[in-house]
């Protein structure tokens, strides 16, 4: 049975995934409006753009079972703080099973360089490990910026800079472009452009609506390929209890929840 879950992750998994690094959303709430960073005002966000993260502080905590395939799993968790005109927050990801286990750490800063500008810069580190092999270990810079300008909003980054690669695979060089506007007080929508290097453009479009107060309604589309997500937001208080799935052109759905507190 070992084996034929290292012959699984070894030839499949890359083929569905691209390689999971940065594939994989972040959290419940990303998850569910097709991950348009505009639209999550938690520290989660950091994952996609260093920049958009502007909060005085928050936390994350994720957990899903990717494509409810039970032999693996995929835990993140960040948090950040606001000193000053400066954001820092902190990140770990993890993916995986006993058999092949891929980890990333990432840190970030962004300064606000005036009231409607921000800029954002972040570092990762990343190691992959398929049992009996040793570990490959990588890093990679990312840039972002975010504008605000009354209902709009407009961010922009670049993950992997330096196009590194992880033992002889090339990790993900991508590029987003997303814009985001404030409809009414309870409704926002956006769309982000996304083009790997490689790959087709990618359009998403998600909303986030709020009917109530405490209890929120998230949906999200993308193309190339096409997925369709959903997610339901439940706040206490300060605390976000975040339900959401994610369908898979060729797998099953993954079903997301995270507990945030900002």
């Amino acid at each position: 049975m070992k084996k034929i879950l290292l012959i699984f992750n070894l030839l499949f998994l890359p083929i569905f995934l691209f390689s999971a690094f940065l594939q994989l959303s972040p959290s419940a709430k990303l998850a569910a409006i097709s991950d348009i960073s505009l639209l999550d005002e938690s520290v989660s966000s950091i994952f996609y753009n260093p920049a958009t993260f502007d909060k005085i502080f928050s936390i994350s905590s994720s957990y899903f079972v990717p494509f409810s395939l039970p032999d693996l799993k995929y835990l993140t968790g960040a948090i950040g703080y606001k000193f000053e005109k400066f954001h820092f927050a902190v990140g770990l990801q993890q993916f995986g099973n006993e058999i092949y286990k891929e980890q990333t750490g990432i840190f970030v800063t962004n300064v606000n360089i005036s009231k409607n500008l921000s800029l954002g810069m972040s570092y990762r580190f990343l190691q992959k490990n398929v049992s009996e092999m040793n570990d490959e270990i990588d890093s990679q810079f990312d840039i972002g910026m975010m504008a605000t300008f009354d209902k709009f909003q407009f961010s922009s980054s670049f993950l992997n800079c330096g196009f590194d690669k992880i033992g002889n695979d090339n990790l993900p060089q991508e590029s987003r472009t997303e814009i985001s506007y404030q409809i009414y007080e309870n409704l926002k929508t956006g769309i982000s452009f996304v083009k790997e290097l490689d790959y087709p453009f990618s359009f998403h479009f998600g909303t986030v609506y709020y009917p109530i107060k405490k209890f929120g309604i998230l949906s999200g589309f993308e193309t190339e390929p096409e997925r369709f997500s959903a997610g339901l937001e439940f706040n206490i208080q300060k605390i976000q209890i975040i339900y959401g799935i994610k369908t898979h052109q060729y797998l099953d759905i993954t079903h997301y929840i995270t507990v945030s507190y900002q």
